[in-house]
């Protein structure tokens, strides 16, 4: 992959996101829960299909779109049991596959939002998150689907994929945060909207 070095002041901004993700999370569901920035990469999005790091693997993904002072794009992966474990986490047991899915969207959307708010409250920001929608496919169709269309509005992207762990839970999970060009830009000023 060419990679170009991600600018501190975007490293911050991420991170700060990524900080009040994990509190978001650690509330959400009781228990403590640890964040690992698996890649940060600056780098073409033809590129970024290496995100895919497992590509035949069967993945549930939450979708989340973001706009306003930046815009771009979040895919939330679980695969393997972990759609069970965090439905189980939200719901207690059940066998109802709507209110699973419900409560899988409920989930992405929690952890998006709080991610995005806290870059917004890191840069001085105002951004706000569209409806998630969820699928289930292979890691490397999802990747490549949000690369697809963020092709048409950027030549490169910054990708910041993120391994979450809850507790004891055995819940794993990974986050992609992809910001477009014109965003970009304007992380890599580090805060203060224009």
């Amino acid at each position: 992959m060419t990679q170009m070095t991600v600018a501190p002041e975007m490293q911050a901004l991420a991170m700060a996101g990524l900080n009040n993700a994990g509190q978001g999370l650690t509330q959400l569901l009781g228990t403590e829960v640890t964040l690992e920035v698996d890649r940060m990469a600056l780098a073409p999005v033809l590129e970024l299909d290496e995100l895919a790091w497992a590509p035949e693997a069967d993945v549930t993904g939450i979708y989340i779109g973001y706009a306003g002072d930046l815009t771009g794009h979040c895919l939330l992966c679980l695969d393997g049991d972990n759609p069970d474990i965090l439905a189980h986490l939200f719901l207690g047991d059940t066998d109802d596959q709507e209110l699973v899915d419900s409560a899988l969207l409920e989930a992405g959307n929690i952890i998006v939002s709080w991610l995005i708010n806290g870059i917004a409250d890191r840069g001085g920001w105002k951004i706000a998150v569209t409806p998630p929608a969820l699928a289930r496919d292979m890691l490397g169709a999802l990747v490549n689907t949000i690369l697809a269309v963020a092709s048409v509005e950027s030549e490169e992207l910054l990708a910041v994929c993120v391994r979450f762990k809850a507790g004891d839970s055995g819940l794993t999970g990974t986050i992609m945060l992809m910001p477009d060009a014109e965003s970009l830009r304007i992380l890599s000023r580090g805060g203060g909207a224009q």
